[in-house]
């Protein structure tokens, strides 16, 4: 992530109508009767169910949005009651955008997670295919809490600790294990207060050591296939590196 961008002062329009499903032809009804009047639209979503599309508009141009499309719609309208169109207005757009985050898993589910712990409600969310941006519409008076809770995550709490093993009986074996976990993110209770700080803390094993011989790593080693070696308890260190030497891995 490299940015976090916002926009205040939105209204978003939602068509929505059981009828809708499987018909051809709504969307480019929605946005024509928004183009015809001169509404510009920020953002756009629809659920597979294809039973609603929200649109988001200028909070200026909400009452006009609202009223061109209840005019392109007026027959589907007229002929069944749970086809409406409704405007909700006072919020904002909050979106996290960069390049990197192509492919990258756990960008989206870091973003709500930040939201969801600060109790920030999500009207919308909306992602490009492209993969470099997602964005929540959130209510207008929460946008503050919701911009600080996403800069915390995404910016401020990345924190990496190096740490050196000593010892490979039981408890460095056991100590090993809860690295191990705490890298694959088992067992976190993320609703502790304690927690909120360290969220998105990156634990480095750097240096394993037992009374004859050390395991070092510049950038980390491999917690997951350290704790494969673990047997009874405790990891030999002599046996795993011979292991590994066979295997033609470079100890």
């Amino acid at each position: 992530v490299k940015a976090i961008t916002s926009i205040e002062k939105v209204s978003l329009l939602t068509i929505a109508g059981a009828s809708f499903l499987g018909t051809h032809g709504v969307a480019e009804r929605l946005m024509a009767s928004l183009a015809k009047v001169g509404v510009n639209v920020i953002l756009t979503s629809q659920g597979s169910s294809e039973h609603s599309i929200s649109v988001a508009v200028s909070n200026t141009d909400g009452q006009l949005a609202v009223s061109a499309v209840e005019d392109a719609f007026q027959l589907e309208i007229a002929r069944n009651t749970e086809t409406r169109a409704a405007l909700r207005e006072d919020l904002s757009i909050l979106a996290v955008i960069g390049e990197g985050m192509k492919n990258y898993a756990g960008i989206s589910g870091r973003f709500f997670n930040a939201l969801g712990q600060s109790k920030v409600n999500i009207v919308a969310i909306v992602q490009g295919s492209s993969e470099r941006n997602i964005s929540a519409v959130v209510s207008r008076d929460e946008l503050p809490l919701a911009l600080k809770a996403t800069h915390d995550a995404f910016l401020l709490k990345e924190t990496s600790v190096s740490v050196s093993l000593l010892g490979s009986g039981k408890v460095g074996s056991a100590f090993l294990q809860k690295l191990a976990a705490w890298e694959a993110n088992q067992g976190r209770n993320s609703m502790l207060p304690s927690m909120r700080e360290v969220q998105y803390l990156s634990i480095d094993l750097r240096a394993l050591s037992d009374d004859s011989q050390m395991l070092c790593a510049a950038r980390g080693l491999a917690l997951a296939e350290l704790e494969k070696h673990i047997d009874g308890a405790t990891l030999d260190l002599g046996r795993m590196a011979a292991a590994w030497e066979k295997e033609g891995k470079k100890v």
